[in-house]
């Protein structure tokens, strides 16, 4: 069996120095918003334009169900942030990282990411359908009910994450491996599996969620 070669991808790139700013002050007046550093905060204001983020650190910073879709963000990192509900649908993410950080039910269809590492994030209930995912890694993360319905995945590592009742229905999963993950069930398209790498344990989930009853 040929062994899986680890998704290598490129890290965000920073300046050694940030300016702080205060983002609510600034996003109906701003589009572009580049090197700079946001931290301890609650953004709620609702931007009227489409928004250009690069080359910047969020930390401990709650977005309060922001509509975010179209935007682009370069050279990212969240840490410890709060993006739950989220709608960032046909956004743009390229060498950004989400480290300990809530995506909750967010709103990620028809996205575009690349070189991107999502650590010890909790997932659960989002959206990614019809997005298209390149040199990504998920880490321990918790993607419960998470929807990758109709998506391209590419160079996508999925390493030791909750993927209980996820869908991949419609989503070619050749290539992914899966085999460190958890689930007991999942939504998968029969002609979309050949080529998925799972544990022998997996196999009896992905055989439940193809309609295959398991004699004990």
């Amino acid at each position: 069996m040929t062994q899986q070669k680890p998704v290598k991808i490129q890290k965000p790139k920073l300046p050694k120095v940030l300016e702080n700013i205060s983002l609510n002050e600034e996003m109906d007046s701003e589009q572009f918003f580049q090197g700079a550093s946001v931290s301890d905060c609650t953004i709620d204001t609702e931007p009227t334009e489409k928004k250009f983020f690069e080359k910047m650190i969020f930390k401990n910073v709650t977005f309060e169900g922001m509509n975010l879709s179209s935007a682009e963000f370069t050279d990212i990192i969240f840490e410890n942030c709060d993006l739950s509900n989220i709608d960032v649908s046909d956004a743009v993410f390229h060498r950004v990282e989400f480290k300990n950080s809530k995506l909750l039910g967010a709103n990620l269809s028809g996205t575009s990411l690349r070189h991107m590492s999502f650590t010890e994030c909790l997932i659960n209930f989002a959206t990614l359908n019809f997005a298209s995912l390149k040199d990504v890694i998920f880490s321990e993360s918790s993607l419960l009910q998470t929807d990758f319905f109709d998506s391209s995945l590419k160079n996508v590592e999925y390493n030791q994450c909750n993927i209980d009742e996820a869908n991949f229905t419609e989503t070619e999963l050749k290539g992914v491996d899966m085999s460190t993950c958890t689930f007991d069930n999942v939504g998968v398209s029969l002609d979309k599996l050949a080529g998925c790498t799972v544990s022998s344990e997996q196999a009896v989930g992905f055989a439940r969620a193809l309609g295959l009853v398991i004699k004990e």
